[in-house]
């Protein structure tokens, strides 16, 4: 579920040092890398061994076929194979490293999810550690000259020659950004890192394509490490004995012959018995005894890391928390996670290091699960008017990433009861998924205020700010403006020649908030602190937002459940998960309508199970049962496909949503998105199946997004495949072809496998042929050069396809801008030739010059020039 998910994450404090992949498209390996070295206990892997050894080269490549290498061979470490930025040769990877790093899991080919990705799917999957995803790099520059803030994308289309892999470590939903771990060097971006805005999830970019996870880290031992036994002085050395305290230990050789002076001797050291090494990992101890009248023992510890099963990592979220209250109260309590994001399990123990700090419990358990840490404080004999920090201290023997710490920082307000002259924050309620506004008041000021400032404070995991505007008292002011930071502080002033006149009563600032979350009866301290200029020596006064109550089902906020409420629900589905005008628009419509409580957030689903309550003669609250929608055991072996259907005009492209097993479906929806440059969509119908249902609908809920669904009580009786939606398009804009794909399916087509995700749809004719030759299907991928080349506006470009596939053949100018698409479809194996007659995609003859042609397929690509001569 969304509300469940912490409001801000950063696994970045696990990184290894940004690297730089310079001029070598390997940012595929960059990724995973960064990814292993974050989970483990090494910084510098070899990217070169992955480039050179793994499916992929400087040409491009696929993060889970890295993992993949990295799971079966491990990589050594990059002393062992440097980076050259080339494609290397295999042969010329590190024969005896001093270890290997392994993982004993990862994400397989085509990731976690597809194109596009959906914010909530990357914050779950950052719940437990960072994850490698996909993104187009626009054509712009935007992206290549960023120097810092949030990078959001304002521009068109992105071709898909620019996929780049990177590493996400974290997010925060007040700033609403991801942060990015990138591989172009520490002087590119926030010190080689970015923050992406979430809508670059949604639009272009594409970010947070095909998400790859991986766990388990382990070392295994390579080639023996080895220590040096010297003599330094002026008399021979005599080695007494040499031993271990370990039955896995072994060293050679075992007698140490006698040393002259300045002589040496290498001592080898290996693993005998892997099996025998503790998880996750053992430390053993070589005792040298000698003549040596200084240092007559000497011990080495040797540190050996297995292959384990049950390898636990330690993660706690949030690392920081930030306390508000007034003089004579204690602030409200808050928790942070305690979780494994390994294998295995672990036992943990939480400690603090100042008396107003109190934790419970303090002690526990984990394995798959997480569990809570409250968080009190205690404002007895603090100081009034100060701000107090200290530190939180998560332990977890045998855990890697132990201990973590968690930064506790607490503003303790002055000022007493509140009394004038004040400065205060106001009362406010809201319902989780509402704004609410905050005034920021005085009452009786001593003096004119020309110029202020103050610092207002709220807690970051239950609210997140979204902006702050002059208040009554200040609209004439010619400089005002308020800034959140750190997280969960805004520190807001202005000045003005007019001033506030003295003993005035009124609002100088507005504050909104959003409801992150947020339970009936819960409180949270807006705290006003750090008054300065001519409100220093007024009285600080906090506020409390207190949460409203909703009930689930009652999504129109009348106390009772009616059909009202589940057209409400379908309705905020398809306005793509925001509020629709109306009834439905009420501060308890977002928490009400999710009574199904799955991960899926609000569904046609949810419509359907309220719907039944009213049958049922239920009363609000409903309970939330996340098996409602989901009872249909079909779900698993459904596929969901795009078809094409005739159009009937020449601008004109129509579509279908097909299941292939409809039987007893009650509710379902599924996104299409489309390019809506090229695009526009003009009717979403109803089918045989559907056009019956209570209620069924579809809507561009979010640019180039169609929300699709539908509910009803009886389960559809047709047995067999079955058209669920007929979508309409007009052809706005001239293209080659047009791309659309299937993401988010829920409810009943919950598990169903997408049997076409992307499919291309052709909007101008290209002439490509199969040759048939002699029928035999070509052994593997290949691209030839043109002929004639040069050429005068007629050439024929062939290629081979060993397996069917989908195609891309592009024609690009020399500055890298696509001119011409030739081949955008699925086609079989065989021997191909396309034809280009010299002419951009709007028909136009081009200008001699140098052209290249791409062929890309997800398993191939290659690209060559051509020369145009007229």
């Amino acid at each position: 579920d969304a509300d469940q998910l912490l409001s801000s994450v950063d696994w970045s404090v696990n990184d290894s040092p940004v690297k730089n992949q310079t001029t070598c498209g390997s940012c595929w390996a960059f990724a995973a890398i960064g990814l292993v070295e974050n989970l483990g206990i090494w910084n510098d892997l070899s990217e070169q061994e992955i480039v050179s050894c793994a499916p992929g080269d400087c040409n491009g490549g696929w993060y889970w076929d890295a993992l993949e290498y990295i799971h079966n061979q491990g990589v050594a470490p990059e002393a062992c194979y440097p980076y050259t930025a080339t494609n290397g040769n295999c042969s010329d990877k590190c024969n005896n490293p001093n270890y290997l790093a392994k993982i004993t899991d990862y994400t397989p080919a085509q990731g976690l999810w597809g194109e596009p990705a959906n914010v909530n799917d990357i914050k779950a999957q950052l719940q437990n550690g960072p994850l490698v995803v996909a993104m187009l790099v626009p054509e712009d520059g935007t992206f290549d000259s960023y120097n810092g803030g949030v990078y959001n994308y304002n521009g068109g289309s992105i071709s898909w020659n620019n996929g780049h892999a990177v590493l996400v470590v974290g997010y925060d939903d007040n700033g609403q950004y991801f942060k990015v771990k990138n591989s172009w060097g520490t002087s590119w971006g926030e010190s080689g890192y970015f923050r992406i805005a979430y809508d670059d999830v949604v639009d272009d970019v594409h970010f947070g394509m095909y998400g790859c996870k991986a766990s388990g880290p382990y070392q295994e031992g390579g080639a023996g490490n080895s220590f040096v036994i010297s003599n330094t002085g002026g008399a021979n050395l005599i080695v007494n004995s040499i031993t271990d305290n370990k039955s896995w230990l072994t060293f050679s050789p075992t007698t140490i012959p006698t040393l002259a002076p300045g002589a040496n001797q290498v001592v080898t050291v290996n693993i005998s018995n892997w099996g025998a090494v503790n998880c996750p990992n053992e430390t053993g101890v070589i005792t040298i005894q000698s003549n040596d009248p200084a240092t007559p023992t000497v011990s080495v510890d040797v540190t050996a890391y297995p292959q384990c099963s049950n390898n636990p990592v330690l993660q706690v979220n949030p690392a920081s928390m930030t306390f508000s209250s007034n003089q004579g109260s204690n602030p409200p309590s808050q928790t942070f996670a305690i979780s494994n994001g390994g294998n295995g399990s672990f036992s943990w123990t939480v400690t603090d290091n100042k008396n107003w700090i109190s934790c419970n419990p303090t002690s526990g358990s984990t394995t798959s699960e997480t569990d809570h840490v409250t968080v009190s404080i205690n404002s007895s004999g603090l100081t009034p008017g100060q701000t107090y920090t200290g530190t939180i201290t998560v332990t977890a023997p045998g855990a890697a990433g132990s201990p973590k710490t968690v930064n506790v920082t607490f503003n303790y307000g002055g000022g007493g009861p509140c009394n004038p002259p004040y400065v205060k924050a106001e009362d406010v309620s809201g319902a989780q998924g509402s704004d609410v506004v905050v005034d920021i008041k005085i009452t009786q000021n001593p003096n004119a205020i020309d110029a202020f400032g103050l610092k207002f404070t709220f807690n970051h995991s239950k609210l997140s700010y979204v902006s702050v505007e002059k208040g009554t008292l200040t609209s004439g002011f010619d400089f005002f403006n308020g800034q959140e930071s750190p997280t969960g502080t805004v520190t807001i002033g202005g000045f003005d020649t007019t001033p506030i006149p003295v003993n005035s009563t009124g609002t100088i600032a507005r504050v909104t908030l959003h409801v992150n979350q947020c339970a009936e009866g819960d409180n949270v301290t807006l705290g006003i602190q750090n008054l300065t200029d001519d409100l220093s020596g007024m009285n600080a006064c906090s506020g409390t937002f207190t949460c409203q109550s909703c009930l689930l089902g009652d999504v129109n906020n009348d106390g009772t459940i009616s059909p009202g409420d589940a057209l409400c629900a379908f309705e905020i589905y398809l306005n793509g998960g925001n509020l629709p005008s109306g009834d439905c628009n009420n501060e308890c419509a977002l928490y009400a309508a999710d009574v199904n409580c799955t991960p899926n957030g609000i569904t046609p689903g949810d419509a359907l199970y309220i719907f039944t309550g009213y049958l049922n003669g239920d009363t609000a609250p409903l309970d939330c049962d996340p098996t409602f929608a989901l009872q249909n055991q079909r779900t698993q072996s459904r596929e969901v496909s795009l078809i094409q259907l005739p159009a009937e005009k020449s601008d004109e492209v129509r579509l279908a949503v097909r299941v292939n097993d409809a039987h007893s479906m009650q509710a379902f929806g599924i996104n299409v998105g489309f390019q809506d440059d090229i695009l526009q969509l003009v009717e979403v119908k109803s089918t045989s199946v559907t056009q019956l249902w209570e209620s069924f609908g579809g809507r561009e809920g979010l640019p180039g997004v169609i929300y699709i669904g539908g509910f009803h009580r009886e389960a559809v009786q047709q047995q067999g495949a079955a058209m669920l939606a007929e979508l309409i398009f007009q052809v706005v804009k001239e293209s080659d072809s047009a791309e659309l794909w299937l993401y988010d399916a829920v409810d009943d087509l919950n598990e169903a496998k997408m049997k076409t995700e992307t499919i291309h749809v052709p909007l101008i004719t290209t002439d490509v042929r199969k040759v048939e030759a002699d029928g035999s299907i070509p052994k593997k991928f290949s691209l030839s050069q043109n002929y004639p080349n040069p050429f005068n506006m007629e050439t024929d470009i062939q290629y081979e396809l060993p397996e069917a596939i989908q195609v891309n053949l592009t024609i690009y100018n020399a500055m890298g801008q696509k001119v011409k698409t030739l081949v955008s479809q699925k086609q079989e194996a065989g021997k191909y030739v396309a034809h280009w007659n010299g002419r951009d995609a709007a028909g136009n003859d081009l200008p001699s010059g140098i052209y290249v042609y791409k062929l890309r397929t997800a398993k191939f690509f290659d690209a060559k020039k051509l020369i145009l001569v007229k």
